[in-house]
């Protein structure tokens, strides 16, 4: 029996036709493909803008803050939905984490270096929302560090600065090593320092003996610099009954599209914006 014309026009038809059907599959699915690889990268690209705003969110905040302040935003925090409704053109949740101060902290300073540790912390003022005003204005106590202890495995040299509450710098100096250890605890075995006071009228320098502690309760805003003035690496350790504020803060911001999480990290060297306490008239 043979097929009539119309009959293979019909086979070839049917056959251009599934060969048509599947071509546009195969065109539809890498379409799709492409289509989620592309959201994909939108989304990754808006998680990153959300995490480096919350990085500069994090920074404005510590630059009106004293030091040892620490502040974040999370998941539950009001502020974060707030911040996300301002930004409705980019539909992401920003996050982050400032890791400034605590009881415990330890590092190297190699020969010459120092650290600066603020034996107080800012406490910020808090929003209502969960996390803490960016911009707090006025008056607020700082709230001073108790019982620390500084530790090394060799010899280095120390200062504590502070003031009083007419703006008027003072100070003690002394040194520890191995097994001197220094601060304010009951546990240190150098608990006093040389204090040295100007007399205008003589101008001279009155040199006397101050405890730590009793330095420490009479002054405010004291900061605690320690120097490696030998020719080897020194280890040490601080620990402290409350918190004090870190030689360097870091912050951890994320940001947060659909599935996509993007996180940048950045850790700031706060002894440069106190480099100029190593050349004080107390040092060692």
């Amino acid at each position: 029996m043979c097929l009539s014309r119309s009959g293979y026009s019909s086979i070839i038809a049917m056959l251009m036709t599934a060969f048509l059907v599947a071509l546009s599959a195969g065109v539809l699915s890498v379409m799709v493909q492409n289509a989620g690889v592309s959201r994909t990268v939108l989304q990754g690209t808006e998680a990153s803008i959300a995490a480096e705003s919350g990085l500069e969110y994090a920074l404005l905040k510590i630059r009106n803050h004293r030091a040892g302040f620490e502040d974040r935003i999370a998941p539950d925090d009001r502020e974060r939905t707030l911040i996300s409704a301002l930004a409705a053109d980019i539909p992401a949740e920003m996050r982050y984490d400032i890791d400034a101060a605590g009881t415990a902290y330890s590092g190297t300073l190699a020969p010459g270096e120092f650290a600066v540790f603020s034996l107080f912390t800012d406490p910020g003022v808090p929003t209502g929302t969960g996390s803490k005003h960016p911009n707090p204005t006025g008056y607020r106590a700082m709230v001073p560090t108790s019982g620390f202890v500084f530790s090394a495995d060799g010899d280095f040299a120390w200062n504590i600065i502070a003031s009083d509450s007419a703006g008027q710098t003072y100070g003690i100096v002394g040194t520890g090593s191995l097994t001197r250890p220094v601060g304010s605890d009951t546990s240190a075995v150098v608990s006093s320092g040389t204090r040295k006071d100007f007399d205008a009228t003589a101008a001279t320098f009155d040199l006397s003996s101050q405890t730590i502690a009793s330095f420490l309760s009479a002054y405010e805003n004291a900061y605690f610099v320690v120097q490696n003035y030998t020719g080897t690496d020194r280890v040490y350790s601080m620990s402290a009954a409350t918190d004090f504020g870190f030689p360097a803060h870091r912050i951890v911001a994320s940001g947060i599209v659909g599935n996509i999480r993007q996180n940048v990290a950045l850790q700031e060297d706060s002894n440069r914006l106190f480099e100029v306490l190593k050349y004080s008239l107390f040092a060692h």
